[in-house]
């Protein structure tokens, strides 16, 4: 009988608990993915690390009724030592979303958790891997995983986006994650921007295709292709 009691009290608070974190999650209205760590254990990936954090960021802003922090504000928290509830009264959301991203070789794994900016709960977390040629998919999946624990109104067109995102040349993402890096964090020096330059004209070389992908499956604006240094 006591173990019988124990038993039930424990499936009583669990579900109490797990119906607690689903009410404070469909409460966020606004939220910021922070900078998701490289634990790959190689700095040189720094650049897909911070790839990942954009793309996330891309593809969770697309969903209306959900106000996300844009990469520019967020980017500065890399490596911060601030408290959570800090950073969300600075940027003024009610969640955070942080995470990790670990690559092997052409296995790539992010960890993803979603938190109550006041109270620093944990409300949701999970873990998803792909392989790199599946890394548009990948990123589409955690966005959607996001978007449904907090409730959020995905339209049709959103969801059907999410769900067909296309297969991609390995080589050639990676040479369009290295031209965005170079891009974003060091466009003021003449030299980057010519490497960004030539590291999207190696990523459409070796995927034709790519661009079109890119810009139909992620909102990659047109533009960062287009540009030209003389």
């Amino acid at each position: 009988m006591l173990l019988a009691f124990l038993a039930a009290g424990s499936v009583l608070w669990l579900a109490r608990k797990s119906s607690y974190r689903a009410a404070a999650a469909a409460r966020l209205h606004s939220i910021a993915v922070l900078p998701l760590d490289n634990l790959s254990g190689d700095s040189s990936q720094d650049y897909f690390v911070d790839g990942m954090t954009d793309e996330l960021i891309t593809d969770l802003a697309k969903v209306g009724s959900l106000r996300v922090v844009s990469r520019t504000s967020v980017m500065r928290y890399k490596g911060t030592r601030k408290g959570l509830p800090e950073i969300a009264r600075e940027l003024n959301v009610d969640g955070i979303v942080e995470g990790s991203v670990t690559r092997s070789g052409q296995r790539v794994r992010i960890t993803a958790q979603l938190l109550d900016a006041s109270t620093d709960h944990h409300l949701w977390a999970e873990t998803y891997e792909r392989d790199l040629g599946d890394v548009l998919g990948l990123q589409s999946e955690v966005a959607e995983a996001i978007a449904e624990q907090i409730r959020a109104q995905l339209t049709p067109e959103l969801r059907a986006r999410l769900h067909s995102a296309p297969q991609v040349n390995p080589e050639a993402y990676e040479a369009y994650l290295r031209g965005r890096f170079y891009l974003t964090t060091e466009f003021t020096k003449p030299q980057a921007l010519k490497m960004a330059q030539r590291l999207f004209e190696e990523s459409i070389r070796k995927d034709p295709q790519l661009r079109a992908r890119l810009c139909r499956s992620c909102g990659t604006p047109m533009s960062i292709w287009d540009f030209r240094i003389n």
